[in-house]
This record gives structure tokens, sequence and C-alpha cells, in this order.
């Protein structure tokens, strides 16, 4: 009997971690990437000349001046999402990124999306200029709700 429990004791331990490593892999595959690793996704397999090259430039849709706390990513057509660099020139976020069709997004505090998508060929070069408008949610002010006392 002891040696039947002791069987089934050591299957439930490699069970639980096989269950572990599936979830950690799980995980892993399901978590955005950077650019950077975006590279190395589309160069891995591909000449770089095969790959595309996407720079979005964030900017103030009232003013033009560029936002450099923006977050940019793209979503390819099969789900695969890129977070985009932001590059030493404020408000400018860049990728090399595998063809397909591409949805591109930005945002940042106080400013609506910004959406668009793209064809992205191989070794074409798509500039995006992103104007993001001001938030249209408005926060309640200090007094919103309040009875008056007159």
């Amino acid at each position: 009997m002891l040696n039947i429990k002791q069987s089934l004791n050591q299957i439930f331990k490699s069970l639980a971690l096989a269950s572990l490593l599936v979830a950690l892999m799980g995980a892993f595959l399901a978590s955005p990437m950077t650019a950077s690793a975006i590279d190395e996704a589309c160069v891995y397999g591909m000449r770089p000349e095969q790959c595309g090259y996407v720079g979005v430039t964030v900017v103030d849709q009232q003013t033009g001046q560029t936002i450099t706390n923006a977050s940019v990513w793209a979503v390819h057509e099969t789900g695969y999402i890129a977070k985009l660099d932001q590059s030493a020139t404020p408000g400018f976020y860049s990728a090399a990124l595998r063809p397909g069709i591409w949805k591109i997004y930005a945002e940042a505090p106080a400013y609506d999306r910004f959406e668009t998508s793209l064809n992205l060929e191989p070794a074409e070069k798509e500039e995006v200029k992103a104007p993001l408008p001001p938030n249209s949610r408005t926060a309640p002010g200090p007094t919103s709700g309040l009875a008056s006392t007159n």
C-alpha cells in the first residue's frame, strides 16, 4: 500500500511540475514583445531586407507639438503584439516588423487614442503621423454633485 502511495505521490508531483512549465510557457508566449524582440523575430529566418520598418511620430492634434510620454504599439493580423521603442528623437517611435497587415495604436495621458492600419511589405518603410486629440472625457469638478446650501 505504501508503494502505491509513493508512486501516486511521484506522479502528482510530476504532473504539477509539467503544469507549471506549460503555464510559464503560455505566459511567455502571450506577453507583448518589445521592438527589439520583434527585430530578432523578424530577422530570425528572414534576411533583414525582408522586414518592414514603421516609424510613428506622436503629436498633439491641436498644437502639433511632439508627445514624448506616449505608448505606441502595433498588432499584426496574426494577433502578434509589438511595443514600439522611443528613439532619440522626441515623440518618435519605431520598429522593424514582419510584413503583413498591422494596426498601429498610440496613446498618452490626457489624450484620446490614435489608431490606423497599414499593410507592410518587405523592405518597405512606413512613416505614420499620429495626431492625438485632447481627452474628450472630462473629469467631474470638485463641486460636482454637491447640493447648494443657499
